[in-house]
């Protein structure tokens, strides 16, 4: 395993170092906020300013389906689901609602940042455009 500006690359298995990882960051940062006492606006900030970029950049390099996207954010919005006073069996949907709490999910933001990055791809002007639409072209 080689590690490049705290980016761990590992061919064989660079799927699983990463989203371990990135579930070892989200238990981290649950239990360090568990006991704290927080508002729920503080716990959504965190959510969206601190963790999400932090996973983000652990997961650049890879792209996961929305089911294991989901496994690693749980513990957070359980978490969250606590904050706010509601019940576990709450539905996710309520606490992703734009209006209700606007918390961001990991795979909108895993989604988001492949897409504007295959989006900056293909308008490149340089070697890595004429590649990506050449790539595109093959399929």
């Amino acid at each position: 395993m080689i590690m490049i500006i705290d980016c761990y690359i590992n061919p064989k298995c660079q799927e699983k170092a990463s989203i371990g990882r990135c579930k070892k960051v989200v238990g981290s940062i649950t239990s360090t906020l568990k006991m704290k006492k927080l508002s729920v606006n503080q716990v959504v900030y965190i959510n969206n300013m601190v963790l999400l970029p932090k996973l983000e950049y652990i997961l650049a390099n890879i792209i996961i389906d929305k089911k294991r996207c989901d496994s690693i954010h749980q513990p957070f919005i359980r978490l969250l689901k606590q904050k706010a006073e509601l019940p576990i069996t709450c539905a996710n949907a309520t606490i992703f609602h734009k209006e209700i709490f606007g918390v961001m999910s990991l795979w909108q933001k895993h989604a988001e940042h492949h897409i504007s990055e295959l989006f900056i791809r293909i308008n490149s002007c340089s070697l890595l455009g004429d590649t990506t639409n050449m790539r595109l072209k093959q399929y």
